[in-house]
């Protein structure tokens, strides 16, 4: 038996019944022997190596390789193809020199192996995937924490700022209180030979506008005032207004409404010349009305007087400056006007809200000239249906549109 004949026994014998596969050719690529379960794998018997070249681009350049430089290459782990079956192989392929050249071609399935390590890989990637998610719920919570944290912040904070806004407008209401307070009541008019209605709307809680009146003897002091701003600013410019409007009756006993305007205007410069950044000051009317001479005294600082005389309508216009500001007194002139009350006069003391009130189907000024023709159209009617007429006409003109300014109508009917 010659060698060659003993090394296919022994590669037979050594490689059927395994698990792995091997062919044995010779140099031409022809198959030899191979073992059963590459025969019923492929059923190659007797077919050329070559015919087989699934994985290799030349297999006749790996046995020039095996002839030159070494006895055996080996291929790790190939994931090509093998016939139908898919999978992962290693595969060897041996030069035997014997009395021949020969070559045998061992597969060796690997693919167990590589589900091995997707397994491994598998579990890596589940690891990596649950810590992955454990990081993401670690900081899902950590936010959660977070945002509850805030959210608890603002919710103080907005509690702190709706205490704070309680107790500023509870110190507004009370500041109303006082302001109304210091207001005329009608006992102060008691005796006159007028009637009054006193047509009240301030804009805010408190207002910038203001009435006063003080009966001394057989003269009455009527004083319609709009200081500049409103709201809390105004409200207090009305408090020094009403103020210095008493220093100027009782202290100087003045009786005559331009001597008033020109006390009321140096007053307001002193109050305020230290502090450059002030500049407030307010446009105002003043009437005296004299009982015993039946006669009504004007003087106006940008404030007109209106009145209606046998279904007349008429104004005074007073001077063009306002009280305070950046200049004194001097340089001002404040003129007064004198008229003999006739029956059924009536006078109009007013700031400017009720006329500059937005509304209407166009969103627009109530304007001037329709607030005197209201006047001349309600003048006869008792006071107390003037003042409701006014209330209910601004109340359907102004609509949905908020508030512009303070408003104030003072009337007085003989």
């Amino acid at each position: 038996m010659s060698k060659s004949h003993n090394a296919l026994l022994e590669y037979q014998q050594k490689y059927l019944n395994q698990w792995c596969q091997f062919v044995l050719f010779d140099h031409n690529g022809n198959i030899l022997v191979s073992n059963n379960s590459f025969a019923d794998l492929h059923g190659y018997y007797g077919t050329s190596i070559y015919q087989l070249n699934f994985f290799l681009e030349s297999l006749q350049s790996v046995i020039e390789t095996l002839e030159a430089t070494q006895n055996e290459l080996f291929f790790p782990r190939m994931e090509i193809p093998f016939g139908e079956k898919i999978g992962v192989f290693d595969y060897t392929i041996k030069r035997i020199e014997e009395d021949e050249i020969y070559y045998i071609w061992i597969v060796e399935d690997n693919t167990a192996h590589n589900q091995y390590l997707s397994l491994v890989q598998q579990e890596r990637n589940d690891t990596y995937i649950e810590n992955e998610l454990l990081q993401l719920k670690t900081q899902n919570q950590i936010l959660q924490e977070e945002v509850e944290k805030q959210t608890a912040d603002i919710q103080e904070q907005k509690r702190l700022i709706e205490k704070q806004k309680d107790d500023i407008l509870d110190s507004i209401r009370y500041a109303q209180r006082i302001q109304q307070a210091i207001l005329p009541t009608d006992k102060m008019l008691e005796g006159v030979i007028f009637q009054t209605f006193i047509f009240y709307m301030p804009k805010d809680i408190v207002s910038g506008d203001f009435y006063w009146a003080r009966k001394v003897g057989s003269k009455s002091v009527i004083a319609v005032a709009d200081c500049t701003g409103h709201g809390v600013p105004g409200a207090f410019m009305s408090l020094v207004g009403q103020n210095m409007l008493e220093r100027i009756l009782i202290e100087q006993n003045l009786f005559y409404p331009k001597s008033i305007l020109e006390s009321l205007d140096r007053q307001m410069f002193q109050l305020f010349q230290n502090d450059n950044r002030v500049h407030d000051g307010m446009d105002i009317t003043v009437v005296i009305i004299d009982d015993e001479q039946k006669t009504i005294t004007y003087a106006g600082a940008k404030r007109p007087l209106y009145f209606v005389r046998d279904a007349n309508f008429q104004e005074i216009k007073g001077a063009p400056f306002a009280i305070g500001g950046h200049h004194l007194a001097q340089g001002k002139n404040f003129t007064e006007f004198e008229l003999k009350i006739q029956p059924n006069d009536a006078f109009y003391l007013f700031s400017d809200g009720y006329a500059d009130q937005f509304g209407g189907a166009e969103d627009r000024k109530f304007m001037i000239r329709n607030f005197k023709n209201l006047l001349l159209k309600i003048h006869h009617l008792p006071v107390a249906v003037q003042q409701e007429v006014l209330k209910e006409n601004l109340l359907i003109w102004k609509g949905d549109c908020k508030q512009t300014d303070d408003i104030l109508v003072v009337g007085l009917k003989f």
